[in-house]
């Protein structure tokens, strides 16, 4: 597949790369780790929808050739949307409540586009402090690196 004529999206902390196409659908590659990065992917998609979460549909899959084509959900993102709105605390109210609905999705079997079956596993703590300390892996050494402050952000962050 030639990527160059679809636009690069930005992404998520994942080998997964987003562009968006000319037909209203996004494309998902992943050469790395693909079963997680598009077969998981989709999985967990089709149980948020199943819970009355938005999440993108599948549309085709081309395993075989590394990616997945799924809805367009736009460009909007709570940043954005709290950039034009002026009530703020009622959008922060309606992602409390999509975070406890989340929250509350028990682990299900969904039956992935390759025929199998992916047990969703349940959150747990111990999943949290884990992904918690992605930030202090990925995120805060850019941060860091761009600071020109960086002994007075590095005091602050021993608190971590």
């Amino acid at each position: 597949m030639n990527l160059n004529k679809y636009k690069l999206l930005a992404g998520d902390a994942s080998f997964r790369k987003f562009y968006r196409s000319t037909e209203g659908s996004v494309i998902v590659f992943s050469k790395k780790n693909k079963y997680s990065n598009l077969v998981v992917y989709d999985a967990v998609n089709k149980c948020l929808r199943s819970n009355g979460v938005n999440a993108p549909r599948l549309i085709k899959e081309f395993y075989k050739k590394n990616y997945v084509e799924i809805e367009d959900l736009g460009d909007d993102t709570i940043l954005k949307i709290l950039k034009k709105k002026n009530n703020k605390n009622k959008i922060y109210l309606n992602v409390i409540k999509l975070l406890k609905s989340i929250q509350k999705i028990r682990a299900k079997n969904i039956k992935t586009f390759t025929g199998d079956k992916y047990k969703i596993p349940q959150y747990t703590k111990g999943k949290l402090l884990d992904e918690s300390k992605l930030f202090l892996d990925w995120y805060l050494p850019k941060v860091i690196k761009k600071n020109k402050n960086k002994k007075k952000l590095k005091t602050k962050l021993k608190m971590f």
